[in-house]
């Protein structure tokens, strides 16, 4: 028997505003934002092999203040 999947989720929410293009182009100056080529390669043993891109701009959670003039935690309490 497959064990079933469970999901927990807290109760942190962050809320963010205020950013602008120069902001993003800031945090990938620093590093906090990173380009991630997302490149996968279907039926590679094939004749045809297909190349899949799905590339996409990546941050890490702490770092997401660097994107926003202000956020805020708010504790969302469970019911």
């Amino acid at each position: 028997m497959v064990p079933q999947r469970q999901y927990r989720y807290g109760g942190a929410v962050r809320l963010a505003d205020g950013t602008d293009f120069l902001k993003l182009l800031e945090a990938i100056a620093l590093g906090s934002v990173y380009y991630d080529p997302g490149i996968k390669l279907e039926n590679e043993s094939s004749r045809n092999p297909k190349i899949k891109r799905r590339s996409q701009f990546r941050i890490k959670s702490h770092a997401l203040a660097t994107l926003y003039t202000r956020m805020e935690r708010l504790d969302i309490p469970a019911r």
